[in-house]
């Protein structure tokens, strides 16, 4: 599914838990992933609280979360896994994301 968002608007990714699959939870997931573990025992261990702490601040439609495990979000730590944790591509940064245009040291 392709989420896309404005150059205007505040987007936040949560890092939190370990108990889920490594995978993105997108705005239209989180409703029922805060359904199925609000009330459980273990419910700070799905990342439940940072997540509804970060939708009350920014809105549902523009939080995503990784509960998958810290450091595994950073996938196999290569540039393009490092840059999709700052800058997802979904999101348009037109203007506001720093690319590398050179691989040569400066001279």
């Amino acid at each position: 599914m392709n989420h896309i968002f404005t150059l205007n608007a505040a987007f936040c990714t949560v890092v939190v838990g370990h108990k889920d699959q490594e995978r993105w939870i997108h705005p239209d997931e989180l409703e029922n992933y805060l359904n199925l573990h609000r009330k459980t025992d273990d419910a700070d261990a799905w990342g439940v609280k940072a997540i509804e702490n970060a939708c009350a601040i920014f809105g549902k439609e523009k939080v995503r979360a990784w509960t998958g495990g810290i450091p595994q979000v950073f996938g196999d730590c290569t540039e393009n896994d490092v840059k999709n944790l700052f800058y997802p591509d979904f999101v348009n940064w037109t203007g506001t994301r720093l690319e590398k245009t050179s691989t040569s040291p400066p001279s």
